[in-house]
């Protein structure tokens, strides 16, 4: 009995052996496959700063649209919140200002900017909060550029930038326009001592975000033609505007005139249609007999930026 007692113990000890053998060798296969997730997101990080660079290269083309997307798509494999300055900054070129303040504000949350950079972006908020119309006024006017890239949070990993030269995308200054700088235009001048309506329309080139000139026909009782400078005063929506023209009638031979004029510009869809009004002062050395030397001339018009 008791060398049968043996036999069975030892049986149990080898069985007890074997399970704690196998218990050993799943112990050591998962420790072994435990690295693969970092391994996973350090491939996320090298793909999130080939996509980082690819949205750098398209905003020098100036390819706002496709480098947010590169940005997005980035942030999407490094949630990283520097990589939302950059996304920010886009937006705000695309017009998008709603997207853009939330990005903005966002970044501030999360990425602990230093207090210089922290201003900086608040500064744009306010101007990007203005044209939402959620404030009165704009406390300073906007930076001129995209903010860059800075160091990394504390306890955030680096954002996917490796040099000094990756920096956020370069943004147009606030009230420069990222449409094209040709546009038409049209207006009905309104004769102030009640002799009619004359029609004009032309083209306008903007040399930047305030000048601008333009040129075209006018068309009422006789035909005519016009040249004139305009500069556009402050940023925003809503911009007071001072011009000068050269108008011109055919009436028995060319009558050349001087105009000053003042007026608002209103912008109905950011950078590309705006609505004008304006009253000028309208002055012709010589002019037929019945036909006033002065004229008083207020104005409605709309300018479409192609």
């Amino acid at each position: 009995m008791r060398a049968r007692a043996l036999a069975l113990r030892a049986r149990l000890c080898a069985r007890l052996c074997a399970c704690s053998c196998a218990a050993s060798g799943l112990a050591a296969s998962a420790s072994a496959e435990a690295p693969a997730p970092a391994s996973i997101t350090n491939n996320g990080e090298a793909h999130a700063r080939e996509l980082f660079h690819e949205g750098n290269e398209l905003v020098d083309q100036s390819r706002y649209l496709e480098a947010l997307e590169k940005y997005q798509a980035a942030y999407e494999l490094w949630n990283n919140p520097k990589i939302k300055l950059n996304m920010a900054a886009s937006l705000r070129a695309l017009g998008r200002d709603a997207e853009a303040l939330e990005a903005y504000e966002y970044y501030l949350r999360e990425a602990d900017p230093s207090a210089e950079r922290r201003a900086e972006i608040q500064v744009i908020c306010t101007e990007l909060e203005w044209r939402l119309g959620r404030v009165s006024s704009p406390d300073a006017p906007a930076a001129g550029a995209g903010p860059e890239l800075g160091q990394p949070a504390r306890g955030q990993p680096r954002a996917p930038v490796a040099a000094a030269a990756d920096v956020a995308p370069h943004i147009p200054a606030t009230g420069a326009s990222t449409s094209s700088p040709v546009g038409v235009t049209t207006r009905m001048d309104i004769d102030g001592s009640g002799r009619g309506v004359v029609g004009a329309a032309g083209l306008v080139f903007a040399f930047d975000s305030h000048w601008q000139i333009s040129a075209g026909g006018l068309l009422g009782k006789h035909a005519g033609a016009w040249a004139g400078l305009e500069l556009l005063l402050l940023d925003g929506p809503l911009r007071p505007t001072l011009g000068i023209s050269a108008p011109v009638f055919f009436v028995d031979v060319p009558r050349v005139g001087a105009s000053a004029d003042a007026g608002l510009r209103w912008a109905v869809k950011q950078d590309t249609l705006f609505v004008t009004l304006r009253a000028a002062l309208v002055h012709f050395p010589e002019v037929p007999q019945g036909y006033l030397n002065t004229l008083f001339v207020p104005s409605v018009g709309s300018e479409l930026r192609l």
